[in-house]
């Protein structure tokens, strides 16, 4: 496992700290790489980020490819998928986004285990619904959506499938929730197996 950076962590050369003209910190570093949560990238992890946060689980650090996203206190496993109408690239007069997640089914991530499958039990798909890219703002919950659902439903209905948009997820029976629903809904569709 590779050491968690804190906020208190300072870069230095050895046992000697930066000299004064050269200091910069772990914030910075944050501040540049990923302090834009609308883009694609980052988004998609900090829905898992609220995923967790509204289920309680603190876990120490996010594991980049874990078969799934975030496990419950009682185990259950989540896929945590995020999209939104706005992208930072679009400019004034360009159109939203189509809305799609993927579900594709995937090989286990350890390669311990032959074939592709959905390896989660519950799926939370996430949409950010600002549609005005001068509007945006990601830490503004009211602006999110969760569609949450069991993935005995996606395997059924949508076997192979590679993705999925916001009508046909609509029309297989997602539950739609704002963050403070979100935790309920997991449970509910946990013991909907």
């Amino acid at each position: 496992m590779t050491k968690r950076v804190g906020v208190t962590d300072e870069f230095r050369f050895g046992d000697d700290p930066l000299p004064a003209d050269l200091m910069f910190d772990v914030t910075d570093f944050w501040e540049w790489y990923i302090s834009d949560l609308s883009e694609n990238t980052t988004r998609g992890g900090f829905g898992e980020f609220l995923v967790a946060r509204a289920l309680g689980v603190h876990c120490d650090q996010r594991v980049e490819w874990e078969n799934y996203d975030v496990v419950t206190d009682g185990g259950t496993k989540i896929e945590v998928k995020t999209s939104g109408y706005t992208q930072t690239w679009h400019q004034n007069n360009d159109r939203n986004s189509s809305i799609a997640w993927d579900i594709a089914p995937k090989r286990d991530s350890y390669e311990k285990i032959p074939g592709k499958k959905r390896w989660a039990d519950v799926y939370v798909f996430c949409l950010h619904t600002e549609r005005d890219l001068s509007r945006y703002d990601s830490l503004d919950l009211l602006k999110w959506e969760f569609y949450v659902l069991h993935r005995k439903v996606l395997d059924r209905e949508c076997p192979n499938q590679k993705s999925i948009r916001l009508n046909p997820l609509k029309e297989l029976g997602a539950e739609r929730v704002n963050f403070t629903g979100l935790k309920a809904a997991i449970l509910r569709a946990a013991k909907a197996k």
